[in-house]
Order: C-alpha cells, then sequence, then structure tokens
C-alpha cells in the first residue's frame, strides 16, 4: 500500500496533480503495491481524487473544526 498525505497543488487546473497521481501509480506497480490510500479534508481535494479514480472509504466529521476528513482509496 502506498499512502499519500499532504499532498498541495498551489496552481490547480494545469495538471499538475494528475501528473503527480499518475507517477505514484506507476511507481506502485513497479513495486507490487496493490492500493493507494489518501486523505483530504473537505474543503480541499475530494472531488479531485473522485476525479483520479478513488473511492471515499470512510469520513471523520469535525476532524478540523467543523471540517471532515475524507479517507479514499485505490485499488490497482
Amino acid at each position: 500500500m502506498f499512502e499519500i498525505s499532504n499532498f498541495y497543488v498551489e496552481n490547480k487546473n494545469h495538471g499538475i496533480g494528475t501528473k503527480l497521481i499518475k507517477k505514484v501509480e506507476d511507481y506502485a506497480h513497479e513495486n507490487g503495491l496493490n492500493k493507494i490510500i489518501a486523505s483530504t479534508i473537505d474543503f480541499q481535494a475530494p472531488a479531485f481524487y473522485k476525479k483520479m479514480g478513488f473511492q471515499l472509504f470512510a469520513t471523520v466529521p469535525e476532524y478540523a473544526g467543523e471540517h471532515a476528513c475524507h479517507f479514499f482509496i485505490k485499488r490497482l
């Protein structure tokens, strides 16, 4: 399993995040890993991870004040 944590892209909508996820997927495949997990706060990137094929598997409400933390998984 590969875990993504503290992943942030300043200049959104330029394909940087997509390229980074694809590199992570390549690395995981090359090293025999069969899943990637990631977490994000509700105002950050849940839609991005869904777009990249990740599935939501858990949500922790009020993780950061009033904001929930969402946990995603992508099986390779």
